[in-house]
């Protein structure tokens, strides 16, 4: 159980453990193990909040989505700064040509269909949850968010890839891994 090793209050206490969950979809038996690991951490904390967060590959440099691949799939893609991640503007204050809207609409939407299933998931586990969409370079921004909201634990799928994969692609979870502030559990 995690309760001795959560942040603690003043007197000894255990503090809220707020758990993020980084997920890139949740039609796979990977994402499925990923939020039943989260759920079994949950339950085992006193006060718990479990995040959802769904980011959406950006190339920093030039600020566009990169192709239809899966979310965090390419953690460095051409033009990208590693460590220099970038929101994107909501649909709602976006300028450029009605293309590029309905381009960035519609990974807005990919995120959030994500982030609603998962989360209709976590609903019926009878978890306290939130979800957060973002877009940028993923690794950085699962490190980022997880060190501006006071996260204990990171939890993160792991596919096996070929060398000649990691090669070109990297790999989200090894870079979070690397620049973490927090503990990663790294699911498999």
């Amino acid at each position: 159980m995690l309760a001795s090793t959560g942040p603690k209050t003043q007197d000894g206490g255990l503090m809220m453990y707020n758990i993020l969950v980084a997920i890139t979809t949740f039609d796979s038996p990977l994402a499925i193990r990923t939020l039943e690991e989260a759920v079994s951490i949950y339950h085992g904390q006193e006060e718990s909040t479990i995040t959802l967060l769904h980011v959406t590959p950006v190339d920093t440099g030039t600020g566009t989505v990169l192709g239809t691949q899966t979310p965090m799939m390419f953690p460095y893609g051409a033009g990208m700064t590693i460590g220099g991640g970038m929101v994107v503007p909501s649909v709602n204050s976006f300028e450029g040509s009605p293309e590029e809207h309905s381009e960035m609409s519609g990974h807005e939407s990919d995120s959030d269909e994500i982030t609603d299933r998962a989360g209709e998931w976590l609903k019926g586990q009878g978890v306290r949850f939130e979800s957060v969409s973002l877009s940028g370079n993923p690794a950085h921004e699962i490190c980022q968010y997880a060190e501006d909201h006071a996260i204990a634990l990171i939890v993160i799928g792991h596919r096996d890839r070929s060398t000649i994969e990691r090669f070109f692609l990297g790999s989200v979870s090894k870079h979070v891994i690397e620049s973490s502030p927090v503990s990663v559990l790294v699911v498999k």
